[in-house]
Formats: C-alpha cells, structure tokens, sequence
C-alpha cells in the first residue's frame, strides 16, 4: 500500500487538488442542488396541493418573524371564540385559503398595521429588527400581510346570518321578564354547631366518600389536595427607598410645586376624609343583614386647593419618582446575579435544569443580600421573606401582597406575567410544555429565579423563586384533613337543620306573608344570625342583563341578595311560582353551592312589555349575532376543522 502512495503520488495529488477545486467553483451550486432535494421532500397531503418542506421552512420563518413584532399569529381573530392556538401547519393551509379566495394584502396595509398604536413598530423599528435579525425589511411585511390574509379570511366567513324573531323574543324574555320574590336563607354555616363531636368512623366515612373529588364551595365536599408551593423572594420596598434616596433639597421643593401643578387633580391630592366619631348618629342604621350592594358609595375627598396644604404629598409623589428608578435598579442587579449560574446548566430528564447545590441552597438569597453594592442600599429597603406552603385558593391569606402582583408588560407584546399564574409553574407541579411555539421561559427548577421583577399595585417589587412544592392528590389519610373532614361533617350537619326550619317556616307562613312568620318565630329569630335572614330583593330575571348570546357557564348565574349566585333553576323554580296552576306562592328550595335552603314567597311576575322588547330589540339582535359570531370563530379556526376542510393527510409512504 505505501508503495502505491509513493508511485502515484503526483496523480493522487493531482486528483485532490481537482476535488478542491471542483467544490470551491461549483459548491454554493452543489449546496442549492442539495437543498432543492430537500426542499421538495413531501410533509403532507392536502386537497390543494402538497406540503413541502420549503413551505415549513417560509411559515417558519414568518411565525418566527411575526413572534418578534409582538403578532399574535397563533390567534389571528385576537382569541374571539378560538380555543387552542394555531400551529404552523394550520398557519399554512390559512394561507393557501386566503390565496383561494383571492385576498392580496398591499405592503401599505401591512405597513399602516405594523405602525398602529396597539403595536407601534413604525419603518425605523422595523429596519432595526431587520438589522438585528439579519434579515430583509421586506420579510417583515410580507409576514404581516400574511397574517392581515388570514385575518381577512377569518372575518368574512364569520357571518352572522339573520336571526330568527322568535329567537330574538326568547332572548328578550329570557332578561327582560322578571319576578318579584321575598325570601328567607338559611346558610348552614351560620347555624352553631362547633361544639358537635363526630367518630372515627363517621370522619373516616366522610373522608373516603369524597376523598378522590376536588373541593368546592357549601357541600361540594373533596379531599383532593391541589398542588402547593413554598416561595422564597425579596421585597424591595418602594417607601424605603423613597426616604432615602438622594435628591437635592435645593431643587426638590421647586420639583413637588411642578409635580403637584400638572398633577393637581390626582387622587394623591384629595383631601384626607374627616374622622368619624364614636358617637355618630345611628337611628337611620338598617336592622338586620345589610345587603352590601345596596350600601350607598362614600362621597369622594374634595382636592387640595393651595401647595401648602399639598406639599407633603407633592414632596412624597417626587421622591417616588425618584425611588422608582433606583428599585428598577435594584431589581435588576438582584436578577442579572441570580440568573448568572443557570445559563449554562445542565437539564434533566423532566427538561428542568439542575442548578449547582449552593444557588439551590436557602441561604443562597442571603449570600446575595450581602453583595448588594452600597449604591443600591437604601436603609431597610431589601429584606428576604420565605412562605409556608400555599395554594391558588389560600395564596391570598399566604403571600397576600404577591398575591396580586404581576411582572411588567412586555412591551407591546402584551401584559405582563402574573404571580398566582406563574408560581405555579415549576418542577414537580407542571411539566414544560413540548409543542411548537410554547412559551417555555416561565418554566422553572426548584430553587430557579424568575426571570423578572413582580410588582404590587404600590410600586414595591419582588423577586422570588420556588423553592418547594407538594403535587396535587387526594390526601394519603383522614389525619392529613381531619380538621377540614370534621368541619365538613358539621356543615353537613347543620345543613340538615336549615332544611328542619325552613320547613317549619313555610308552614308557618299565612295570609300576612313571610316577613311576618319569620318575625314572628322566635325560635328561628333566635337561632339564625347573617347573612342568614329575611330578603326583599330587586326583580330577578333568567339572565344577567347583556348575556344573551354569550355561551359561557356564567351567562345565566344570577346574584340574589341574601343567598348569593345561583343558577337558573333557581330563577325559574321563582317564576313557576306565579304560574296559575301553582299549588303554592311559597317554595323551599336548596342551593348546594352556598349550603343554604332558602324559603322563597313569590310576589308578582313582571312581564315582558311590548314597548320595552321594541325598544331593546336592535341591542338584542346584535348581541345574539356577536354570540353566533364568536361561536363561528370557535369552529373556523379549530385546528381540527382547518385540516379537515382542506383534506389534510400525511403521506402514506
């Protein structure tokens, strides 16, 4: 073989450097040959034509290119109606239907679209996304046609066609007939019955009865435990910094004067509301349960009228100002050092990184605080604060402040992150989505940062990660919930009596009416406490005013003073009352939700006048048009129905 290479050496040498120059000449051919062989390689069948891999390869870029500018593209009629999000496949054969029906979006359009103040990614924007994605203006605008095509579309097919009469009447009685009721409720949780004693075996039965069901509210009794988790964050408190931070006393008078004078009629202006005092007049005070609807709105502060009076809060307003430049600051060192050790960790099998003992460690928060350059330090301003477990129902009584805090709006893309939501999106609670396009960033190890700040309505902000968690499951044993299994049962226990008195007092109830069987039962009257009692509440109808048309499982729950939400059942079983054929004006009737039985005494039914259907009759047949409307977008844009209209099938081979 050396032999070989020696004698014909010239010739192999000759023949490689042949090979080198074949491929330096022809390679950006040989390379568009090849790519041409893959670009037609055949993805999916459809009606109208093949899909090829060049086709993913020009939606993909566009999806990509559309995801940058802050468009929706997933859904292109802004959520009305639409249930899962479009994929790139369905963002294909969409735009083959735009092409059918011979939509053409000019570069204007796409243009004046981009430029709108819901997105405001203006020509110059644009050229430095293009710049920055190395990538053509043009491919900007062609993807925004793309998607303003598909928009088009979408909306033409959603007709809403012409509604019936008897339609429309159906839906004028459903909210605008009413009945007139008096009632008496009888929560269970407001009879006393904690000095009640249950058995083992009672609590074991209770538990196992409903130990695999979710819980809900009156008796929608369940044992299954929903996922908890225990936070660790820092609070930087915006006050703090607001009394510490350096601003020049020389100019800050000068600056509360200019602030307070642009901003005079602000709400931090009013005056502070007069005291009241102990002895303040209460013979006009309502007996009995207030309906807090009913309760009359406090008057508002008048303004200050001078800066003397307003100085303080001028002065206040200014250093805030300041303050909340610093606490971005602040937030943003915390980040940038937290963030720090897992960008290059590695993940495990779940896709979670595994962060290095130490940053995973409790007291790596501490460690942190201490490096907090002296630039940043403002007194007490960032202190650390670790939770006991909570979960989405009880978050609120836990972490109430993080409760309702929520990350920056991201731009023009949208609103920010809230904490309730996010929180729970960690290791051992939800696994990272895998589909195309899902937004994985907010997906978190135990003991892993979140990538931004959350705010409270205050100003202060936070910075926190997760740094334990218990799964959802129904409890392993009684013991786990006994507490809550024995407050169940005498629930369960007190409900029994509600119905034992509400069934006395509808027999009691005689020509002078509900309100006077009920005065006159002292033993009720004595046993009863609120919101248990005695109701008059305005005309209910079938429907809250304004949901006609709307499909959701809300649109017939109605409020009724005393007793809560209720269904319609609840609503009709009132109405049948006032029937003629009525066997009596006065029902019992049970609402599980709030544990309650309520004696309800029909009063009058208001019908529908024909001068007021005349008058609501544009607005109704307009509502149950955009609730057809809404419906059509839910099926037009179903991914399901987009491959099954177009004939979509993989390819057999």
């Amino acid at each position: 073989m050396i032999k070989f290479f020696r004698k014909h050496t010239k010739k192999l040498l000759a023949v490689f450097m042949a090979l080198l120059l074949v491929v330096w000449l022809g390679g950006s051919a040989l390379e568009s040959m090849l790519a041409a062989s893959t670009s037609d390689r055949v993805f999916a069948n459809t009606a109208y034509g093949d899909i090829v891999e060049l086709d993913q390869r020009i939606a993909n870029s566009q999806t990509n290119l559309l995801d940058t500018i802050g468009v929706n593209w997933k859904m292109p009629l802004f959520g009305r109606g639409q249930r899962e999000p479009l994929g790139v496949t369905e963002w294909i054969l969409l735009a083959r239907e735009a092409e059918r029906y011979g939509i053409k979006v000019r570069r204007v359009e796409a243009q004046q679209f981009l430029a709108s103040p819901q997105l405001g990614r203006t020509e110059d924007v644009i050229l430095q996304l293009a710049k920055r994605n190395d990538v053509k203006v043009e491919s900007f605008y062609d993807a925004a046609a793309q998607f303003l095509a598909i928009f088009q579309v979408a909306n033409m097919t959603l007709s809403t066609g012409t509604r019936s009469e008897a339609e429309v009447r159906l839906a004028a009685r459903n909210e605008l007939e009413k009945v007139k009721i008096n009632l008496v409720a009888l929560r269970a949780s407001s009879l006393d019955t904690a000095d009640t004693d249950f058995s083992d075996a009672e609590l074991e039965a209770q538990f196992n009865e409903y130990r695999d069901r979710e819980p809900g509210g009156g008796l929608n009794f369940g044992y299954v435990q929903t996922a908890q988790v225990k936070v660790q964050y820092f609070r930087i408190d915006i006050e703090e910094v607001a009394a510490n931070v350096r601003v020049l006393e020389r100019t800050l008078e000068s600056r509360a004067k200019e602030y307070w004078r642009k901003n005079r009629e602000s709400a931090q202006f009013r005056k502070p509301p007069e005291p009241v005092t102990d002895d303040a007049d209460d013979a006009d005070q309502p007996e009995g349960p207030v309906d807090p609807a009913a309760e009359p709105e406090e008057p508002e502060s008048p303004y200050f009228e001078t800066f003397a009076d307003a100085r303080e809060a001028a002065i206040r307003a200014v250093r805030r100002e300041f303050a909340t430049k610093e606490i971005d600051d602040i937030s943003g060192w915390l980040l940038r050092q937290l963030s720090e050790p897992w960008y290059d960790a590695p993940k495990g099998d779940d896709s979670y990184k595994i962060g290095p003992a130490d940053v995973v460690a409790p007291d790596h928060y501490a460690g942190i605080l201490d490096r907090i350059p002296a630039g940043l330090k403002y007194g007490n301003a960032v202190t650390i604060h670790t939770s006991d477990f909570f979960n989405r129902t009880n978050m609120g009584k836990v972490v109430p402040m993080l409760a309702r805090a929520s990350s920056p709006s991201r731009g023009t893309t949208g609103a920010g992150s809230a904490f309730r939501d996010v929180v729970f999106r960690t290791q051992g609670i939800e696994p990272i989505p895998t589909q195309p396009g899902a937004a994985t960033a907010e997906y978190l190890a135990r003991g892993q940062t979140f990538p931004q700040q959350v705010r409270t309505f205050d100003g202060t902000q936070h910075v926190f990660r997760v740094i334990d968690v218990k799964p959802s499951g129904p409890a392993e044993s009684m013991s786990e919930v006994r507490d809550q299994v024995t407050a169940d049962l005498r629930l369960k226990r007190a409900f029994v009596e509600a119905e034992r008195l509400a069934e006395r007092l509808a027999n009691l109830v005689g020509d002078a009416g509900l309100k006077a069987a009920f005065d006159g039962d002292d033993e009720l009257t004595a046993l009863v406490q609120a919101p248990s009692g005695y109701y008059s509440p305005a005309p209910l109808a079938r429907r809250r005013q304004g949901s006609v048309g709307v499909s959701s499982n809300t649109a017939n729950m109605v409020y009724v003073s005393g007793v809560g939400t209720v269904d319609g059942s609840f609503i009709e079983r009132c109405f049948e009352l006032g029937k003629s054929g009525a066997a009596s004006k006065i029902a019992r009737i049970p609402v599980k939700d709030s544990a309650s039985v309520v004696v309800v005494e029909w009063v009058e039914t208001e019908p529908l006048r024909e001068d007021v259907y005349e008058a609501e009759h544009r607005r109704l047949v307009s509502q149950i048009g955009r609730g057809a409307m809404v419906q059509a977008a839910g099926e037009w844009l179903d991914p399901v129905r987009i491959r099954d209209r177009n004939g979509f099938s993989f390819p057999t081979q």
